[in-house]
């Protein structure tokens, strides 16, 4: 079955590891492994619109994930300490089909003018 329109989810290539963190589950000072995630509202598989992002943390000893929404205090320092030195950035093409529709739009606008016009 061939999806029309749906929502698609992807993994940025940036990686945070948050180090010296307190694990809630195992009660351990571990390094966090964080991975985020993009979510986008897609048509015939191209990404038109972001919806927005998430990032999860995993314990390096105990394997526990945490949402950010989980996160103890010291983990967002230390996440938002790791983003000041490579930000999260979204990558241009995730609205590649929002600005391919803009242009038809704005072409058909042309040709019709033109048309109407001449």
């Amino acid at each position: 079955m061939l999806n029309i329109f749906g929502i698609g989810i992807s993994v940025m290539p940036v990686s945070y590891h948050l180090k010296n963190t307190f694990c809630p589950c195992c009660g351990g000072h571990n390094t966090f492994r964080t991975r985020a995630y993009l979510r986008y509202f897609q048509v015939f598989g191209i990404p038109f619109l972001p919806l927005g992002k998430e990032i999860w943390a995993e314990c390096g000893q105990c394997r526990s994930q945490y949402a950010r929404t989980d996160f103890s205090a010291g983990m967002e320092l230390a996440l938002e300490q790791s983003m000041k030195k490579l930000p999260l950035r979204q990558p241009v093409w995730y609205s590649l089909g929002f600005l391919l529709l803009l242009t038809l739009l704005l072409a058909a606008a042309a040709v019709f003018t033109l048309v109407w016009f001449l």
